[in-house]
């Protein structure tokens, strides 16, 4: 491809500016067109070397503040995710501590109904080894128990003191 270059005059644009700006913009804006194939190679090569810069530049400026937004964006996930696993960690924190109190809560019930059977049956001068066969969920049931228990109880006391004296002049007679 052989090309020629006739007019090899510097291409000069004429703008309306003030004077003092016009001599520099006529510097400026003044090129001149390659007189060889190989100075417009040279010339084609700069221009496209400045176009590539450019573009990566912008490219570069692009992927930076996309880079900044996601950064950010995760970064305030993060700082969600945080927030919302911590009260979720306090929430199950709470509520296990619930549950460890209403069990306690439980157990000094069951203690103090426990007590309150022996003191009960201590009371009345039966034995407390049928304490856990009294219990109850409610101490009126429990003294209710109690009144039945030694009733029954009595009763056996007296058939087995009544059968007592039989045993004891068969073991003699015998």
């Amino acid at each position: 491809m052989n090309v020629s270059f006739k007019n090899q005059h510097p291409m000069i644009m004429h703008l309306q500016d003030s004077d003092a700006n016009v001599s520099r913009k006529r510097e400026k804006w003044q090129c001149t067109l390659p007189k060889t194939i190989e100075e417009y190679r040279k010339a084609l090569q700069s221009e496209g070397d400045k176009r590539v810069t450019m573009a990566l530049q912008t490219a570069k400026a692009k992927w930076e503040e996309e880079y900044k937004q996601k950064l950010y964006k995760e970064r305030s996930d993060a700082i969600q995710a945080a927030q919302v696993s911590m009260e979720a960690r306090e929430k199950a924190i709470r509520e296990k501590a619930e549950k460890d109190m209403s069990t306690l809560e439980e157990i000094l019930k069951q203690t103090e109904r426990k007590l309150k059977t022996i003191y009960l049956l201590n009371e009345r001068k039966l034995p407390i080894t049928f304490v856990d066969f009294l219990l109850d969920q409610d101490v009126k049931k429990i003294e209710r128990h109690i009144d039945e228990f030694q009733i029954a109880f009595n009763r056996a006391v007296e058939e087995a003191v009544k059968v007592s004296p039989v045993i004891q002049r068969r073991e003699e007679g015998a």
